[in-house]
């Protein structure tokens, strides 16, 4: 049952990376095809917001306009998110994410701050437009950020 919900978890966060960044349109990188949009042009031109997700809870969240301050709650996020959005738009990604003995994108991550999942108050001080975090993350931060994003309270 735990890898079915971590697959509904991935697949969810894929469909959100996925539609930031507009699938389908070939983009930077070293499978880039001549005359390819840039990060920002393809996610620009094709996604469509507002945009309205079921989480894996069931919560529906909808997402209105293009993420500029995206927050990542997992490796993998990290992993998916540096490949696919210009760094500038990731605000934290996970503290594991700069040590090679668990990531592959250490060089990638390099300059954006990192925090360690648990504490909501570091992540919402960066106000963020997007939080994205798995079924294992703690119950505690999830429920501090819904809240504070329901009540409409931004750190500044």
């Amino acid at each position: 049952m735990k890898q079915r919900t971590n697959i509904a978890v991935w697949s969810a966060a894929l469909a959100v990376v996925a539609a930031l960044t507009g699938c389908g349109a070939a983009t930077g990188g070293s499978g880039a095809t001549q005359n390819a949009p840039s990060h920002t042009e393809a996610a620009s031109s094709t996604a469509a917001f507002p945009i309205t997700l079921t989480d894996d809870t069931g919560t529906k969240v909808t997402i209105q306009k293009e993420p500029m301050h995206i927050v990542s709650g997992t490796e993998g996020t990290d992993e998916i998110l540096v490949s696919l959005v210009p760094k500038s738009r990731i605000s934290l990604v996970t503290n594991l994410s700069s040590d090679a003995t668990y990531s592959d994108v250490t060089s990638l991550v390099k300059g954006i701050h990192q925090w360690s999942g648990e504490d909501a108050e570091q992540a919402l001080a960066v106000n963020p437009d997007l939080v994205l975090m798995a079924s294992y993350a703690p119950q505690k931060v999830v429920s501090q950020i819904r809240s504070a994003w329901r009540s409409g309270l931004r750190v500044q």
